[in-house]
């Protein structure tokens, strides 16, 4: 089954994509730009096709990668939380 067949959103297709792509200890402590907190960014190579990948899919509009980017650093910060509890 495909990624873009198995997303109900464009959200969502960002982050299955991106489980798709990476594995959890890639991901740990990341989000998908980077930001000023010390929270590094995804690899860029990678984040480069996928920005392309959701761009094929869904069309360049910008604000589609927004959303997709979006659902990403939401798993993201869920996959961070889950692994901050069970450390804890």
């Amino acid at each position: 089954m495909s990624v873009s067949s198995s997303a109900c959103s464009k959200a969502n297709f960002g982050w299955i994509l991106t489980q798709n792509i990476y594995n959890k200890e890639e991901l740990h402590g990341r989000n998908f730009y980077g930001n000023r907190k010390n929270i590094p960014a995804i690899s860029p190579r990678r984040r480069h096709a996928m920005e392309h990948a959701v761009a094929e899919v869904y069309g360049s509009n910008e604000l589609y990668l927004k959303e997709a980017v979006a659902g990403i650093n939401t798993g993201l910060r869920r996959l961070r939380r889950s692994f901050e509890q069970f450390v804890i």
